[in-house]
């Protein structure tokens, strides 16, 4: 047999077993993989996050689940407090997760561990953030970003760590970082004009801070917030001024507005707890709609009201 033939032979044998074995060891991985991240997830469940995360480690990098065992790790070295292991998971994560629905939840951790760790500065973190920000709009993570963000220049740019703040508020009243924002924007309160009393107003009455929210919207338009402005006065229990509220925002409704506001605004009258004289209130409701009667006079028994 020419010598040349069993050469070409014997490399194309080599190449065929090359070629094969991938696809047979990723069929294994997937396998051993799979078994591994359901057993993980048994112990993450448990809350036992040390041996969840020990066979999450044994997932192979060619296992289709790769990606998620990694995630895992991140999430057990986190419940662990081993930021240093839940970074090194989450820099791995980035470089081969190209999702948009999962990468703001990456970057976001991924500015916050590093700063921790010291591994980037102030400069460093204000970069990721502001990426996040311009990048992934409309987001959780994007929103939280605003506020880090403003946290990070709130000294070197009152404007835009206030603008900030207040996008975060007008994404999460209620949110995890809620009060920190409501309290760094109270330190501008010369900056703020009627449109961020507005939102910060909101935020408080959210809150259930009613004397903070009826000092902020009185700071905005009364005809946009005079039913909020009468219920912090209700909670409040300051009766004369909620009336007087009530009175005068009633009167702010237009003639041409649509029978449904009768049903919001008659029942804030009717509603007013207060422990007054059982003199009568009279108001004088304008037309709501054209087939409407002229008037409407509305007398109520102030002593009926608590």
């Amino acid at each position: 047999i020419n010598e040349n033939i069993i050469k070409v032979a014997i490399i194309t044998c080599a190449i065929l077993v090359f070629v094969s074995i991938p696809p047979m060891l990723k069929m294994k991985f997937d396998i051993e993989g799979k078994r591994l991240y359901k057993q993980g997830m048994e112990y993450y469940n448990t809350k036992d996050y040390s041996n969840a995360y020990y066979n999450f480690k044994q997932v192979k990098r060619y296992s289709n689940i790769y990606s998620f065992a990694l995630l895992k790790q991140f999430q057990c070295a986190s419940n662990l407090q081993d930021k240093k292991t839940a970074s090194r998971a989450l820099r791995e994560l980035i470089k081969i997760v190209k999702d948009d629905n999962i990468r703001p939840y990456l970057l976001y951790n991924d500015a916050i561990l590093s700063r921790e760790l010291n591994i980037d500065d102030d400069t460093k973190s204000i970069s990721k953030f502001k990426y996040i920000i311009e990048n992934y709009e409309n987001n959780d993570f994007s929103y939280a970003s605003s506020f880090r963000y403003a946290k990070l220049i709130e000294k070197q740019n009152i404007y835009m760590a206030k603008e900030k703040y207040t996008d975060y508020l007008s994404y999460a009243p209620t949110g995890k970082y809620a009060k920190d924002a409501l309290s760094a924007l109270d330190s501008f309160e010369t900056f703020l004009t009627p449109e961020d009393s507005d939102i910060i107003a909101n935020a408080y009455f959210e809150n259930s801070d009613y004397e903070n929210a009826l000092k902020h919207f009185k700071k905005s338009k009364f005809e946009k917030n005079w039913v909020k402005i009468s219920k912090c006065q209700r909670y409040l229990r300051y009766q004369n001024e909620e009336l007087e509220t009530l009175k005068t925002g009633f009167s702010l409704i237009d003639s041409s507005a649509e029978e449904n506001h009768t049903s919001i605004f008659l029942p804030r009258i009717f509603n007013v707890k207060a422990s007054l004289t059982s003199s009568k209130l009279c108001i004088h409701v304008k037309p709501i709609r054209r087939d409407f009667a002229a008037s409407l006079t509305l007398e109520l028994s102030l002593s009926h009201f608590f």
